[in-house]
């Protein structure tokens, strides 16, 4: 069993609700489970849930930013994931590609198949958009390149906003502040590349 504890902005606690057996949040309100039913409240302060027979006395401004902290990275790592997961735009092949665990484990069998096997000179692969295309070794290459610039990128921009929220969430009093930096960062982590969508041109 967990405790819930609302703080104030100034981390002093507010509320405290006991007996609970899990809770779901989305930086606008929080539901949770005790024996008694769910219930959903509207939070708008930091909050904690911390062990049954924790004293919410002794609970400090540091654990309550470090537990927000992670709670926050896991909203961010999930949508990371799930942006890889999405796929990528090839312009190599004009053509869109799955990027599923799947097929990111068939990517690296057939690459290690291409580059040990001499004899091998095409590659038919499935794409999301165009059905099935044969691809020359060197265009296959080439796709299995950008699938991983594509992987690449997307995690590099999760550790750009990961180290920018370690070095201020101290600066954040609400769960607004939280919220709205939460909302701003999923829409840049969002963000789709021009090589994404298709818009660049290619050069000639």
């Amino acid at each position: 069993m967990y405790k819930l504890v609302i703080m104030s902005d100034y981390f002093s606690v507010m509320e405290a609700y006991r007996g609970i057996m899990s809770y779901t949040y989305n930086f606008k309100s929080i539901t949770f489970e005790q024996q008694k039913g769910k219930k959903t409240i509207n939070i708008d302060s930091p909050f904690i849930v911390v062990d049954e027979d924790r004293d919410i006395k002794t609970i400090t401004k540091q654990e309550v930013i470090d537990f927000l902290l992670v709670k926050v990275l896991e909203d961010f790592s999930a949508e990371c994931e799930k942006r890889i997961l999405k796929g990528f735009y090839s312009l190599t092949k004009d053509a869109f590609y799955g990027f599923s665990t799947m097929d990111q484990m068939n990517f690296t069998q057939q690459l290690l198949l291409v580059s040990l096997d001499p004899s091998i000179e095409s590659v038919e692969w499935k794409t999301e958009d165009k059905g099935i295309l044969l691809h020359t070794k060197d265009e296959f290459i080439n796709v299995c390149k950008e699938g991983e610039k594509h992987k690449r990128e997307t995690i590099g921009k999760y550790w750009e906003i990961k180290d920018y929220l370690k070095r201020t969430i101290v600066e954040y009093s609400s769960m607004r502040e939280i919220g709205s930096f939460d909302e701003e960062y999923q829409k840049v982590l969002a963000e789709q590349t021009p090589e994404e969508t298709g818009e660049v041109q290619p050069q000639l």
